[in-house]
């Protein structure tokens, strides 16, 4: 074998190439801090590097909060000077955004806390494969890494809470509100862990995934055994670890230092190994405000060098290094210069211009380092040398020691459970290129017929690199056009973009293209993209009223994950997601929007403005108690509306999962492949919904409507089927009967309405009292039990007059009046 293929082997079978996945997770669970209920009587001041700071005016980080409503304002200024406090102690050149919200916590709960998401393998990370809060990774990375609009940090505060806001003593039943601020922004800005206990066992992973945090990685035992390289997750032996009352982070920083860690014998989730040790840092002491619980009149205004030293092992203190990594090459003679440029950090840190190296190999064992020269300001360089042979592979990293004591690295080391970590390294390989381009495009799923223009983007990467791109497209198969895409982001995966000019679209119409590329080798590689198909749709004129059981073929819908379809378990067709539907893990920010938009304008009634439709629904259940919106929400579906054809949209209710309905939620959870559902839906399960459209829109509004199921990256399920859709259409004998015998008494009724029938061959109904003008008043899920259902509604309480019983099963339904007097 050939000495340069030999070292290419081994490079790849070590796993260790430079092209780490970028990776980003919402989280989910937030720390909580206690409220000890023991009179703590103390004070300690904000620490001196604040006070000389504040004194010569130097702010090295912004933070700027977002205060929910009803957040009193006396609170708000006491956070505002937690705030100023952690703006003086970190360095970010990257605002930190915090959503702080006032509400009811459980009892004996201060606060929680935690950053809305986190990233790995970032420019500028130093351990790979591992989660950082967005705050730090931001801060390493020097930009914005999530949508600058959205929040760093969630912190929650219970508004039941005796708190005091001013600047001297809580009474002897008060807890320093800003003492509890100074506590949660802490953990927002990395002071937590993602190890937990399962039942016997304990288990690493950022929600669920095999994945650290940061600050996972420096907890060791009593032994110093590192905690993720040491033990087996999930494991009996690492719940041992996570209970032993005896974990520690060892601070680098001088003076070196050792911090104990919360670990009691019986694990408290969402507090152990995410605080400092309570019974060693007793109120009062510098290091006690990053410990489990606050007590009464407690004040304490500093972080800690402790807490302070772990934040800045974890990235908040370290030079950045830039370095755009060698490419693969044809070029045989070498030399190969590696340039990086280096960033003091705004803290302080500073860089040691004689300890700047360039470590390279030939085989991932054996290193040359080589001192690297500043060529500019902050900028340095060093080369490799000719290879003795070609093919050949080199592999290398840089590392940059600082004033205190630290070394950075380009790229970072790869962190694994249960295994040591080990130095990642940039290679690139040397001779003739003997690999095609590759070309990633995700095509859009429609486009309207008033769009005249459509940009379309494509990841194109090559190994030597890429020389030129092309699109080649038609409108309907005709007049084939062919326009060079641009380099808009020209790094390892590179980014081209185009803009097609289309002209006048009818609905129907269809566009077709293919993507080639083309290296820039010296026997030039070309790859053809498959041939991608982008439909084309138009709105047809407003109607009062819409009915589809869709038992025919219908036109009246686009979008993409949706199709009208019978698949196993039904009799009829319906609109159906794709079964099951696809994890959001794939795809930009971890997150997938599968939606089915109805393209016959609906004009808002004055009156009768029920939107109902017959539907199953299994889909990944959010956390226990959470609502939509919340971030432990997870997966979802929700009907939406537009009055500007899509430009803008608003839900018309919530969304909701599998939990809106407990056979839906036992169905979900009776089989599983790994984290996801594998239960299937069937007729049995449809149950009937009714949307008010007046809850949201106005008479006379002219709304489009779309059903949409959001996938995160974490577990998925069957997906949602949707049929018997009526929208402000009057209640008429025209929907699907139910064949059972239903008896509505005593009718007329000035009381209870008992709805009863027999031989009932499904199991589970749904019951719904309706007005003249098909508005829901009353609803209930029933059991049939023996074939039977028998049950009551009370009805003393509303008008005379003339109502609907609808009893809805299977996606069929029978109606009875009953009047009321």
């Amino acid at each position: 074998m050939r000495r340069g293929l030999h070292f290419l082997l081994f490079f790849l079978s070590i796993g260790i190439v430079y092209a780490q996945q970028p990776m980003s997770v919402k989280m989910k669970k937030p720390v909580i801090c206690y409220a000890s209920g023991i009179n703590s009587h103390s004070y300690v001041p904000p620490p001196k590097e604040y006070l000389n700071r504040r004194a010569a005016q130097v702010q090295t980080a912004t933070i700027e909060v977002t205060f929910s409503a009803g957040f009193p304002a006396n609170a708000q200024t006491a956070f505002n000077r937690a705030v100023v406090i952690w703006e003086a102690l970190i360095y970010s050149p990257v605002p930190i955004k915090i959503q702080a919200n006032w509400s009811t916590l459980a009892e004996g709960v201060l606060g929680s806390a935690i950053y809305w998401s986190a990233y790995a393998n970032f420019p500028g990370a130093q351990k790979l494969n591992v989660y950082y809060p967005v705050a730090l990774a931001e801060k390493m990375a020097g930009e914005e890494l999530n949508d600058p609009a959205d929040f760093e940090i969630f912190a929650n505060f219970n508004a039941n809470i005796n708190w005091y806001n001013g600047t001297g003593t809580p009474g002897v039943s008060q807890y320093d509100f800003e003492t509890v601020v100074l506590h949660e922004i802490g953990h927002g800005l990395g002071f937590s862990s993602s190890f937990n206990v399962d039942g016997t066992q304990g288990e690493v992973g950022a929600f669920d995934t095999t994945i650290p945090i940061i600050y996972d990685a420096f907890i060791v035992n009593g032994s110093n055994v590192n905690l993720v390289q040491g033990f087996n997750s999930p494991s009996t032996s690492l719940k041992t670890q996570l209970t032993s009352n005896n974990l520690k982070i060892n601070i680098s920083k001088t003076p070196v230092a050792t911090a104990q860690l919360y670990a009691p014998v019986t694990y408290d989730g969402g507090s152990s190994i995410s605080h400092l040790n309570e019974s060693t840092y007793l109120p009062g002491s510098n290091h006690a405000l990053m410990t489990p619980a606050i007590g009464l009149r407690e004040v304490n205004h500093d972080p800690g060098s402790l807490s302070l030293g772990i934040l800045s092992d974890l990235g908040w203190e370290t030079v950045r290094i830039e370095h755009d990594p060698l490419p693969n090459t044809e070029n045989v003679t070498g030399p190969y210069t590696a340039t990086v440029k280096l960033f003091n950090d705004g803290s302080g840190v500073q860089y040691d211009a004689n300890n700047v190296i360039l470590h390279y190999t030939a085989d991932g064992t054996n290193f040359n380092d080589v001192p690297m020269a500043e060529i500019a300001t902050d900028e340095f360089s060093a080369s490799i040398p000719q290879p003795p042979s070609n093919p050949f592979v080199y592999g290398y990293y840089v590392s940059v020691g600082d004033n205190v004591g630290r070394t950075a690295i380009m790229p970072g080391k790869v962190v694994a459970i249960s295994q040591q970590e080990v130095q990642n390294l940039i290679t690139f390989e040397i001779g003739p290129d003997t690999k095609n381009p590759k070309i990633i495009h995700s095509q859009p799923p429609y486009l309207r017929n008033t769009e005249t223009q459509l940009e379309l983007t494509a990841t194109i990467s090559d190994n030597i690199g890429i020389g030129s791109a092309t699109i080649e497209y038609t409108i309907n198969g005709t007049n084939p056009q062919t326009l060079d895409l641009t380099l808009s982001q020209p790094e390892e995966d590179s980014v081209y973009t185009v803009l097609l000019t289309l002209g006048t679209l009818l609905d129907g119409d269809q566009i077709q293209y293919t993507i080639t590329a083309t290296d820039n080798s010296a026997n030039p590689k070309t790859t053809t993209s498959p041939p991608y198909t982008v439909g084309v749709f138009g709105f047809s004129t407003a109607v009062d009223t819409y009915v589809n059981n869709f038992n025919t073929a219908s036109s009246d819908f686009f979008g993409n994950g949706f199709s009208i379809t019978t698949p196993s378990g039904f009799s009829n067709p319906a609109i159906h997601s794709t079964h099951p539907y696809v994890e959001g893990d794939a795809f930009p920010e971890n997150e997938l929007y599968l939606e089915y938009l109805l393209k016959v304008p609906i004009r808002v009634a004055t009156e009768n403005t029920w939107l109902r439709f017959d539907e199953v629904v299994l889909i990944e259940p959010g956390a226990d108690g959470s609502v939509f919106g919340d971030a432990d929400f997870f997966d979802y579906v929700v009907v939406e509306g537009s009055t500007n054809f899509g430009e803008t949209w608003i839900p018309l209710a919530n969304g909701y999962d599998s939990r809106d309905r407990i056979e839906w939620l036992n169905r979900y959870n009776s089989s599983f492949v790994g984290n996801n559902s594998s239960a299937t839906g069937n007729s049995t399960f449809f149950r009937t919904r009714g949307i008010n459209l007046n809850d949201s829109f106005n008479a006379t509004d002219e709304v489009i409507l779309r059903f949409k199921l959001y996938s995160d990256q974490l577990a998925a399920g069957w997906g949602w089927a949707i049929d018997n859709l009526y929208i402000q259409d009057a209640i008429t004998g025209t929907e699907k009967e139910l064949d059972v015998a239903l008896t509505v008494y005593p009718n007329p009724t000035k009381g209870n309405i008992i709805v009863a029938a027999s031989g009932l061959s499904s199991m589970y109904f749904n019951i719904q009292l309706m007005n003249m003008q098909g508005q829901k008043i009353y609803e209930a899920n029933v059991e049939s039990v023996n074939g039977k259902i028998s049950h009551s509604i009370l009805a003393s309480a509303i008008s005379t007059g003339l109502y609907f019983v609808k009893v809805s099963s299977n996606g069929k339904n029978v109606i009875r009046k009953v009047i009321k007097h």
